[in-house]
């Protein structure tokens, strides 16, 4: 770490401008609360480390090192929210030392360090990576990992031992295990390399190719496990046209603010309370502008300060092209806004910056330059004020904290039979796989019943609190007396649904007389939420108890139910079907 600093850096002002960052992100961090992804991957969490949960893919990626920190962090149930504020906050110090300490190694002046980490450390760019756990532990890591395998780097074609490349391989993969998008540090690495060595040290030296090659093996060993896991998932690509608007709008909506501190203002429309990027159009410009004058100006005294802006514009080229893939077809050019996305490009974004000043400060330091970069400094730190302070407004009014801690509250006592309903849009939206109210209390510890048949289940409210709640019905079966619809032995019966149920989340409340325990199964049939005919199931098969009972069953997807299916798989089964409703509960009045 001593070489990865600088001999001269001043460590003092490194040191107190992280402590500044924390302090802020503490201000940012303290005022929100549980985001989505957060409940549903913690829930997700609870499955264990088994090759299958942690290959599960998250939305259309596989991130097998996310899963594996939930997968600790849901092992005491919910985690305190402060220690994962601690934790987020240990991890960006980690990153803009770091980043400290690269810049001071590629720019050869003493305020290159405490430069880069104010640069670096208060990036907006970053920034909703802290503020949402689920974003922090996908990008966090990979930010720490990414400046370790740039370190490394900068050793291997220093002239340093051969286990640097063991540290970039091995960093690189696991960063990828966080977020694939970390691949492209390999561009960041090669502008670093040829902007202080020359193009020759990479491409005609053997040093370079056993990089190259050691680079290539071990991105490709995680592509190759990647799309192994991800054979059923993908998308499709947008046209051309759309994709150039994709790229445009990310340089117009993210990368161009960044150079005065933007976006300045964000969109958070609810349940949305982590905010988009909404830059003033006069923000994008003067971002442009500082960006241009900043570039030609560094390239016209130091010309290898061009392979550092390549770096940043291919990593925004082609991250937006990988974006796109999969994401563009259902939600448009929404990853132009979400800054998630770019958390990566604080990276290449600091170095470029930096270089940048270093190359393009006159040597005599006249007064109209000294005037030119404390007007910037000035300019960006209002931008990056406005900008924390106006993301903390709609993340402030995350009502997930109340909702849990009411929740937890309400379910603690003994005996507590609750509907599986959803939580609340605003807590966990339609996007999230694990939306049930059962599993949110039992990861706070809790443990009630998840619609037993043998009470009348209560409703959690969207406020958490409890309340006395009965099957209003949309749909019914009346079933004939006398046993005549009945399951004997490994059978099924297939039941039309009278009342046509519209488009919706339903529950199925079936009554039975069975002579012992069996093991049945329930499907709908109709339309799934695309609209197309679908068969849905309600949560697998399950144990119906002997004796006269009934079974509280959740339909597993939004559907629009026009006949029911239950199949016993039981060789010895006698059950017999009684009346069957298909509703919803809504509180008693």
């Amino acid at each position: 770490m001593k070489t990865w600093m600088g001999a001269d850096t001043p460590m003092s002002a490194v040191i107190t401008v992280t402590a500044a960052v924390a302090v802020a992100l503490l201000a940012v961090l303290g005022v929100g609360s549980w985001y989505a992804d957060d409940l549903d991957f913690l829930i997700h969490g609870t499955e264990g480390f088994s090759a299958r949960a942690l290959l599960t893919p998250v939305n259309d990626h596989v991130a097998p090192g996310l899963r594996f920190a939930y997968a600790v962090l849901a092992m005491g149930g919910l985690p305190s929210y402060g220690v994962t504020i601690v934790g987020r906050l240990i991890m960006w110090a980690m990153a803009v030392v770091l980043m400290a300490g690269l810049a001071r190694r590629i720019v050869d002046r003493p305020w290159a360090g405490p430069v880069a980490a104010v640069l670096y450390g208060f990036s907006v760019l970053a920034l909703p990576s802290t503020a949402s756990l689920s974003s922090a532990v996908n990008n966090l890591p990979s930010h720490v990992l990414i400046l370790v395998a740039l370190h490394a780097t900068l050793d291997w074609f220093a002239g340093r031992r051969w286990w640097r490349l063991i540290v970039v391989a091995v960093a690189l993969v696991v960063a990828m295990a966080f977020w694939e998008l970390s691949a492209l540090m390999v561009l960041t690495a090669a502008g670093l390399v040829m902007y202080r060595y020359g193009p020759a040290a990479l491409f005609r030296t053997r040093r370079g190719w056993v990089y190259i090659g050691v680079v290539a093996v071990a991105g490709l060993s995680f592509t190759a496990l990647y799309l192994s896991a991800t054979a059923t998932t993908g998308g499709d690509w947008p046209g051309l046209s759309d994709l150039a608007g994709v790229v445009a709008h990310t340089f117009a909506r993210i990368v161009l603010p960044a150079f005065v501190g933007g976006p300045w203002r964000w969109i958070a429309p609810p349940p949305q309370w982590l905010g988009l990027a909404n830059p003033p159009w006069w923000v994008t410009l003067l971002g442009g502008a500082f960006a241009a004058v900043l570039c030609l100006a560094a390239l016209r005294r130091r010309p290898s300060v061009a392979w550092l802006w390549a770096a940043l514009l291919l990593h925004t080229v082609m991250a937006s092209v990988v974006l796109a893939f999969g994401r563009f077809a259902g939600f448009g050019d929404l990853m132009t806004r979400h800054h998630h996305y770019w958390s990566a490009l604080a990276v290449p974004f600091t170095l470029v910056v930096v270089a940048s000043v270093a190359a393009a400060w006159p040597a005599d330091h006249p007064r109209w330059a000294r005037r030119l970069v404390a007007g910037a400094a000035v300019v960006w730190t209002i931008g990056t004020v406005v900008s924390w302070a106006t993301f903390a407004v709609p993340w402030s009014h995350n009502p997930s904290g109340t909702y849990l801690a009411t929740l937890r509250l309400e379910t603690a006592a003994p005996g507590v039979n609750l509907w599986d309903t959803r939580p609340p849009l605003d807590v966990m939206p339609y996007i999230s796989d694990h939306r049930s109210v059962v599993s949110l209390a039992r990861l706070m510890g809790n443990d009630p019943a998840s619609m037993v048949g043998t009470s009348d289940p209560v409703l959690a409210d969207d406020a958490g609190k409890l309340q006395l709640a009965g099957l209003r019905a949309w749909g019914t079966v009346k079933v004939p007396p006398d046993c005549e619809v009945n399951l004997r032995g490994e059978t099924s019966q297939r039941l039309r649904i009278a009342g046509s149920p519209p488009d919706g989340e339903w529950f199925i409340r079936i009554g039975y007389l069975a002579t012992s325990d069996s093991t049945v199964d329930v499907h709908v049939d109709g339309a799934g939420p695309d609209g197309r005919p679908a068969t849905i199931g309600t949560g697998g098969p399950r144990q119906w108890d002997g004796g006269v009972g009934r079974v509280n069953l959740r339909v597993d997807t939004v559907s629009t139910p026009r006949t029911i299916s239950i199949t016993s798989s039981t060789p010895n089964a006698q059950i017999c079907i009684g009346d069957i409703t298909v509703g919803q509960p809504e509180p008693l009045r």
